[in-house]
């Protein structure tokens, strides 16, 4: 029993700060908004175009901004105040949400007003993507971060079990645009959770100098790309995460289809496939905060993520596909966690 205590406390050590447990306690409400929204959003594009091709185009224009403004939005992040930083980019969300909310109600909504306000939440997340992971630094300190990390993927995945599920419902009973409505009041969750906290009490992190110029951001930005070459398990990281990323961690952008296609069900059956991809990825992300990163789970990961697809290509059993896309979660988070996880214990502040 005492054995079993001082894991869970040890498994739990991120929540000794209080602006974590308030940062953790914000997400935990916005991130089920979020996923929400994600399964309302894919399925309005669907019920629009009845094409999959344009659920391909939004979702590529949503992550050109982090794609174009990556790196970048990670040295801005750097030189900001990140509590301010994530205020203004989480209200910037917030507004996003409840515009598309009022224009589906409306019936006003057509794929190119979507495809704009895509663009603009891929532009909040090119800034809030960076500022939220470098924030955990922060408010934890260096000791605790690989502990926080592994904790906030399994809020982010718990948040992908729940919300699907229950946007899967919504839409069922009441439509698409309530869920957008639930994201959009989400928001308030966290902004509350930011405005609570104490900057007395957050790490100070020596931050790079912020670039002034075209040559200092290339300059900065070779600095970095030279560390990662040179450091092995944070090249590894780089290399797995970035092939897999680009031919397999996309797979969920076609799931709306699969399912009303192939499996032959409807919004909630869309919703509960994507509660199992979340169910794997928050057991995997659990399991990985009572550990340390290892590249083994890495490359495995990767592994079982690209297994697990192969086979759901073959099977048009909606049982059947729900475990595998468990699988799929799983390995996934697996990956992505620990590579996260390896990074931020292996770089110095300053990069």
């Amino acid at each position: 029993m005492i054995g079993r205590s001082s894991a869970l406390t040890v498994g739990l050590r991120a929540f000794r700060h209080r602006n974590y447990r308030l940062f953790y306690a914000g997400q935990a409400v916005s991130l089920v908004g979020t996923w929400m929204q994600s399964v309302a959003q894919a399925w309005l594009v669907l019920t629009l175009t009845n094409d999959p091709f344009w659920l391909g185009v939004v979702s590529a224009v949503q992550f050109t901004p982090v794609i174009a403004f990556g790196l970048f939005g990670g040295l801005v992040a750097d030189a900001l105040p990140k509590r301010r930083a994530l205020l203004v980019v989480q209200t910037a969300m917030m507004i996003l949400a409840l515009s598309l909310w009022i224009l589906t109600a409306t019936g006003a909504v057509s794929v190119g007003i979507v495809l704009v306000l895509a663009f603009c939440l891929g532009v909040a997340n090119a800034v809030d993507m960076p500022v939220r992971q470098s924030f955990v630094v922060e408010m934890v300190g260096r000791d605790d971060v690989a502990n926080a990390v592994a904790l906030n993927s399994a809020m982010f995945n718990g948040a992908r079990v729940v919300g699907p599920a229950v946007a899967g419902l919504v839409i069922g009973i009441a439509g698409i645009a309530p869920a957008f409505l639930i994201n959009g009041l989400s928001f308030l969750a966290v902004i509350a959770g930011l405005l609570l906290m104490r900057d007395e009490e957050l790490v100070a992190v020596r931050l790079a100098e912020r670039p002034r110029t075209v040559a200092e951001v290339r300059s900065a930005l070779a600095e970095g790309l030279r560390y990662v070459r040179a450091t092995p398990p944070v090249f590894l990281a780089t290399v797995v995460v970035g092939l897999v990323a680009t031919v397999a961690m996309n797979f969920q952008v076609i799931v709306p289809a699969y399912a009303r296609d192939v499996l032959r069900v409807g919004a909630d059956g869309f919703g509960l496939l994507m509660a199992a991809s979340g169910a794997g990825s928050m057991i995997a992300a659990l399991g990985l905060a009572f550990g340390r990163p290892r590249s083994s789970v890495l490359l495995g990961g990767a592994l079982v993520l690209g297994a697990s697809q192969v086979a759901l290509a073959g099977t048009t059993s909606c049982p059947v596909a729900a475990f595998l896309l468990f699988l799929a979660g799983a390995g996934g988070i697996a990956m992505a966690a620990t590579a996260n996880t390896t990074i931020q214990l292996a770089v110095p502040d300053r990069l």
